[in-house]
């Protein structure tokens, strides 16, 4: 079974402008959203899916050091994929996803969650269909059940060993 894939943008999803007003929050923002986090982890763990970062967070700061965050922020580490991040010197964001989903071929069910709209680019070939993996968010709401539910509904039934045992 190839694993199931959310491409994470930070700025937007996870940190949404309504997240200024957090108690704590810092300038520039840096708290996540604990209600987007706790949607987050339950899609992860109640349905399978892994978490690439692909936001200008890794291009910026560095991949080691935005997973360090996003675990601080209450993502759970078991959620992330085994390559947690997109490559770090790939500028635009769907180019980063791009790249990644060209090394994994094997990845055919993934979301790419962003608050900015999809946009191809001339720099790498796109798989097909890559747009319509799209889970648009408004920046100024970020994750919401809406977004959850979106993911949700592309998530198809866990296989596990015992259930075919019992077949």
């Amino acid at each position: 079974m190839t694993d199931k894939i959310i491409f994470l943008d930070i700025d937007g999803p996870m940190i949404p402008y309504r997240a200024l007003f957090l108690p704590g929050q810092t300038t520039p923002m840096e708290l996540f959203d604990p209600v987007a986090v706790s949607l987050l982890n339950n899609l992860c763990s109640s349905f399978g899916w892994k978490i690439v970062v692909h936001s200008s967070w890794i291009w910026m700061l560095g991949g080691d050091y935005t997973i360090n965050h996003c675990v601080k922020q209450g993502i759970k580490p078991e959620h992330f994929h085994t390559e947690s991040y997109c490559k770090q010197d790939i500028n635009w964001r769907y180019d980063r996803v791009a790249e990644w989903l060209n090394r994994h071929p094997e990845v055919i069910d993934y979301a790419i969650v962003d608050d900015e709209p999809f946009k191809d680019s001339l720099n790498f070939k796109y798989p097909e269909g890559m747009s319509l993996h799209m889970v648009l968010v408004n920046y100024y709401v970020g994750f919401t059940f809406e977004t959850y539910n979106q993911i949700k509904a592309q998530s198809k039934p866990e296989i596990k060993e015992k259930d075919l045992d019992e077949h």
